[in-house]
């Protein structure tokens, strides 16, 4: 393969990668309004149910005694068992905002080194579910999305001036590849 014909397959590649990632942006928003038709229970998880710290001190789960902090796991809503964040979107779909629910909750194991926060390993929370506010889901998505668009924006300019430029190639592919709006899930 002739070096000039390299260079275009690349720049296919990194067009076919920037048309893709831009499709998948458009459709951020749309998922965002989903989330915001599920009540929220004001604890946002890492893909594998581990209380995130990035919420707000004021959300109800993020109050009172046994309030959920990392390194907590939610491990069950209203007795149901969750494995994944699809499973809590499930069961909270199926509750009313102002409801009180209970999530289980689970220490970390000791192998993990992580200091349990409470001495038994696994307790119940009342959760008190809450809309989603427009203040929240701006701090939890809006802002990482606009950040994300204009960094998608410059690698498709870069890309745009410069497209046979191996530099230029590799800014847009990171930036095509980079997945913006994604923080922790609700």
């Amino acid at each position: 393969m002739t070096e000039e014909r390299q260079i275009r397959l690349t720049s296919w590649v990194v067009t076919l990668v920037l048309l893709i990632s831009g499709i998948i942006l458009l459709s951020l928003p749309f998922l965002a309004w989903q989330w915001t038709q599920t009540p929220f229970s004001g604890i946002l998880f890492d893909p594998n149910l581990v209380v995130n710290d990035s919420g707000d001190a004021s959300w109800p789960a993020q109050q009172g005694s046994g309030a959920a902090a990392f390194p907590d796991r939610v491990v069950a809503i209203n007795g149901i068992p969750v494995s994944n964040v699809a499973d809590v979107r499930a069961v909270l779909s199926g509750q009313r905002v102002s409801s009180n629910v209970p999530f289980t909750i689970v220490q970390p194991p000791p192998e993990t080194g992580l200091s349990p926060r409470f001495d038994t390993p696994e307790r119940l929370k009342s959760v008190f579910l809450i809309p989603i506010t427009l203040g929240d889901l701006w701090e939890q998505f809006w802002f990482f999305y606009v950040t994300g668009l204009i960094m998608f924006g410059m690698g498709i300019w870069v890309f745009r001036v410069r497209p046979y430029a191996e530099a230029a190639q590799v800014f847009a592919f990171a930036h095509g590849l980079h997945r913006p709006g994604r923080g922790p899930d609700l």
